[in-house]
């Protein structure tokens, strides 16, 4: 991607997604607490209903069971339903049905009954949102089989894969990170999509192997704090941990990553299963030779 063009906010990449989509295929509909008349709480849906009106996007009350229940439902009847939890916290009072119902009704039908459902959540802490408010909880999800989990990092990965995972079969946890809503970045404005299951190299280097994923995949190398000197990392984009992408990509040699590879994860935990998983399916020959050790630098910043 060029970096001159057409410069828009991370929010506004994801609206201008929804309203090609919207307008290209006639059974998207949106619920979810505030998308309707006033936007969104961080103007992920601004402008929306005022084109689209309430039979494709409506309020709903505070109640995540309910709404994503229906979401699923009118998923399996026709719809491509989208549910808006707006803090992804939340989305684990919908739990039973994002796990037992949506990613289940393939498997147990024997692919007879499709969910294109998209479950959208805002992760992480920012400003003074409060405990309740900002966990990041995507690795639940990315570790359920049947569900496919994506982490969008800057505007232009958002608004292609958004527009990508409208065009899923089944559903996707689209788990955006309050603190890029208000970034920028070059957007072209003509249609693209980015295909779900990649990786891309963010930056060669040679001494050092990042594998970074939404927040992370934007911060600049003085932000680390290393042991010792490391003057040329790479950085290694993943846009999505489920399913974690097959092939690695094609410029990136097992010779630079048997240097000093590490995987590094943000804010929760068992991610590191995510980021070991993907090193040893790119690399499996030396994992089976036990010479690529993956010391994790683990980052709490949320």
């Amino acid at each position: 991607m060029s970096e001159q063009g057409r410069v828009i906010t991370y929010s506004d990449a994801g609206v201008e997604a929804l309203r090609e989509e919207m307008r290209r295929d006639s059974s998207i509909v949106y619920i979810g607490q505030g998308i309707g008349p006033r936007g969104g709480n961080f103007r992920q849906t601004k402008g929306l209903w005022k084109e689209f009106g309430d039979d494709r996007l409506r309020d709903t009350g505070i109640c995540e069971l309910g709404a994503t229940g229906v979401a699923i439902g009118a998923a399996m009847a026709g719809t491509r339903t989208i549910v808006d939890e707006v803090f992804l916290d939340f989305a684990l009072e919908a739990i039973t049905q994002i796990v037992q119902q949506a990613a289940n009704i393939s498997y147990m039908s024997n692919g007879k009954i499709k969910a294109p459902v998209l479950v959208r959540g805002a992760m992480g802490a920012v400003r003074n949102a409060g405990a309740h408010h900002s966990h990041t909880f995507y690795n639940w999800f990315a570790n359920t089989p049947g569900l496919k989990v994506v982490l969008p990092a800057t505007p232009y990965d958002l608004k292609g894969l958004f527009k990508s995972s409208l065009r899923e079969p089944g559903p996707v946890m689209f788990i955006e990170h309050k603190s890029l809503y208000n970034t920028k970045g070059v957007v072209p404005e003509e249609d693209y999509i980015i295909p779900l299951g990649e990786a891309r190299i963010v930056r060669e280097g040679t001494d050092l192997t990042i594998v970074a994923m939404s927040l992370l995949r934007n911060w600049r190398r003085k932000e680390f704090r290393w042991r010792s000197s490391i003057p040329e990392p790479s950085f290694l984009w993943i846009a999505n941990v489920s399913p974690i992408p097959s092939r690695r990509p094609e410029n990136l040699s097992s010779s630079m990553n048997l240097r000093r590879p590490a995987a590094l994860q943000l804010s929760f935990w068992p991610l590191q299963s995510r980021t070991v998983s993907t090193k040893c399916r790119w690399f499996p020959n030396e994992f089976a030779q036990s010479q690529c050790p993956i010391p994790l630098a683990r980052c709490w910043r949320t």
